[in-house]
């Protein structure tokens, strides 16, 4: 949620999310920036920031009615304190529905509405694209005595779905171009 006060969130709020046939992942919200934090509160919230150093990927929300500059900044200068400003970051703009113009920031941005959902699917795409750059879902049918390959499944790649059928086991997996390469002639086609 958004308010105006120093933090819109002081607990992580985690979610597994998964678009149809893709891999799920989990999305963390964190502590929200509102306006310059002082050394203390930054330092008290060290332990809730310590989420965002194992991301993936930075998810950085700004609140479309109120596109500040200096909350901008004051968020890219945390990341910096905390040597976290090298994980890739999408930036989303929200309140898509009630901007009633455009504005400009220094960087490339989303603008999304939570209300009226338009440009979540946007979103969520660019999510996956950034977690998984390269990766592409398939199907494979692994045969009953190749149980390594399965394990291999279960336990490298992002297994969405997997069952027992009579001429083997069927794999749903979002695997890299390397683990197609490798697993390719068992692809269902």
């Amino acid at each position: 949620f958004e308010e105006n006060i120093l933090f819109a969130t002081l607990d992580t709020k985690s979610r597994l999310l998964q678009k149809e046939n893709n891999p799920p992942f989990i999305l963390i919200d964190t502590v929200g920036f509102i306006s310059k934090l002082p050394p203390e509160l930054i330092n008290s919230f060290k332990s809730t920031l310590s989420d965002i150093q194992d991301s993936d990927l930075i998810i950085h929300v700004i609140d479309g009615l109120n596109p500040s500059e200096k909350q901008v900044q004051t968020t890219l200068n945390v990341l910096a304190e905390l040597k976290i400003d090298e994980i890739e970051r999408l930036t989303v703009v929200t309140k898509k529905d009630l901007i009633d113009k455009p504005f400009n920031l220094e960087f490339d941005y989303i603008l999304i509405s939570n209300k009226t959902r338009e440009n979540i699917d946007n979103l969520i795409d660019n999510i996956y694209l950034n977690i998984y750059p390269n990766n592409e879902v398939k199907s494979f049918i692994i045969p009953f005595d190749e149980g390594q390959i399965f394990n291999y499944f279960k336990e490298k790649t992002n297994l969405i779905k997997s069952e027992y059928r009579e001429n083997g086991i069927y794999v749903l997996a979002s695997v890299s171009p390397t683990e197609y390469n490798k697993f390719k002639k068992y692809e269902i086609k």
